[in-house]
């Protein structure tokens, strides 16, 4: 995962695992972009819900 501090809104991580990759709103957890298997998006989700 990683973050760009000066990038578009919403505020989001983006994601990579294995050959896919998806870009969350940090905010409302919702995928804003790409596809992320389910389990790699609930490890995703737990961190966003951490921080």
């Amino acid at each position: 995962m990683y973050f760009l501090g000066l990038e578009h809104n919403p505020p989001h991580v983006h994601t990579i695992y294995s050959e896919d990759a998806a870009a969350f709103d940090i905010r409302s957890g919702e995928v804003i972009g790409g596809n992320l298997l389910a389990r790699a998006a609930d490890v995703v989700l737990g961190w966003i819900e951490l921080h």
